[in-house]
């Protein structure tokens, strides 16, 4: 696969390089002789007489990941600058088309393209911190759960779920997962946006994260994921857990009544779940089979280390139609793997050739749904 044929802003290139610096650090940059002090890598300056490693630094890890600090001189660099000021002689214009190249978006290299895409979803996927403290970020993420809207009916998530084909309404009973946050703060664009956040919980049900969805409302009316590199983040050592989107339902035996599904934490043995890897796909499926069971892998990078309750007999796990060959469908060994070990069944699921996910499916059956009814109605 080719890069797509567009301008991108300076600041995305940033973005993608801040994504593979890993890779700039070693075989581009050569800084190969250094330790690791937490989320920074720490070695001689190549740009000065540097004599002892200590003052000059690049942040490998952290919330701010690719940025490149000489504490003696006090200059402080992009991922892009460095190369420039490292390889280029500060020409940032030869840099740039350096980095275009390399990050594989002038078309001409689709394996470079593929790497940066890659590096792009994992550091995605990661939480914005992860230099030990864990349990401070625990806490402000539980407080930033609490202030966001329990209902999200008329908000900017129920808009932005309907565009993508997933209403609510037509769950039995009302969602308590997600909640709406009206003025959620992003480190990446230093402002706050409004976004759907969703708790992420250990086996026991313990709070561990928050996931959020920054969004940005538009002109028109509707909502999408805002403009981030990174719209979609958790918070929180939320590493290993599942949102519990979705308890399904039951039917009382004595009754007949169809009843909400009970938490998970007071079933005893033979539980089935669902699990997607994302939330719109999870949606998907409960709200097209309400009797599921549905939980969110967030990331398929996490599932290989989610831990199941003793409860749970078996997952239905729900893969996306990635090619055969793709990191992704080599990805979903190890959670099989993951699950098998633990003794739980696992069923494996796709939707049809041609959708992508379940979320992509869903929509267009929607569309072939409301396409009869106009002809019915026409």
């Amino acid at each position: 696969m080719t890069a797509p044929q567009r301008l991108h802003t300076v600041d995305q290139i940033v973005d993608m390089m801040r994504a593979r610096i890993d890779e700039l650090v070693g075989d581009v940059w050569g800084l190969r002789d250094g330790v690791l002090e937490r989320n920074d890598f720490v070695c001689l300056s190549p740009l000065r007489a540097d004599r002892r490693a200590g003052s000059f630094r690049v942040a490998v890890k952290g919330p701010y990941r690719g940025m490149v600090k000489d504490f003696a001189s006090g200059e402080t660099w992009t991922p892009l600058s460095f190369t420039a000021a490292l390889l280029f002689r500060g020409d940032n214009s030869e840099a740039l088309r350096w980095a275009r190249a390399w990050l594989g978006l002038d078309g001409t290299n689709p394996e470079s393209f593929r790497k940066t895409r890659v590096a792009v979803e994992r550091v995605a996927d990661q939480p914005d911190d992860d230099g030990g403290q864990g349990e401070r970020f625990r806490a402000v993420a539980h407080r930033r759960y609490l202030e966001a809207r329990e209902c999200v009916f008329d908000t900017p998530v129920d808009r932005y779920l309907r565009g993508r084909g997933l209403d609510l309404r037509r769950l039995p009973f009302p969602l308590r997962a997600l909640r709406f946050h009206p003025a959620l703060r992003n480190t990446e664009s230093g402002r706050d946006w409004p976004a759907m956040v969703a708790p992420v919980v250990g086996r026991d049900g313990k709070f561990l994260g928050l996931h959020r969805t920054w969004l940005e409302a538009r002109a028109d009316g509707s909502v999408r994921k805002a403009p981030l590199a990174y719209p979609k983040k958790a918070l929180g050592s939320a590493c290993g857990g599942t949102i519990r989107l979705w308890n399904g339902t039951r039917v009382d035996s004595a009754t007949g009544e169809i009843k909400k599904g009970r938490k998970l934490a007071d079933e005893k043995t033979g539980v089935w779940i669902d699990l997607t890897e994302g939330i719109e796909d999870g949606l998907s499926v409960a709200i097209a089979i309400s009797e599921a069971r549905v939980q969110v892998g967030v990331s398929l990078n996490w599932m290989p280390s989610i831990r199941l309750p003793d409860c749970v007999e078996g997952v239905n796990l729900w893969q996306q139609n990635d090619a055969p060959d793709s990191p992704a469908a080599r990805g979903f060994a190890s959670v099989i793997e993951n699950f098998r070990g633990q003794g739980k069944r696992v069923r494996l699921i796709r939707p049809p050739d041609g959708y992508k996910d379940a979320n992509e499916w869903v929509q267009a059956m929607a569309r072939s749904a409301d396409d009869q009814h106009r002809e019915g109605t026409g």
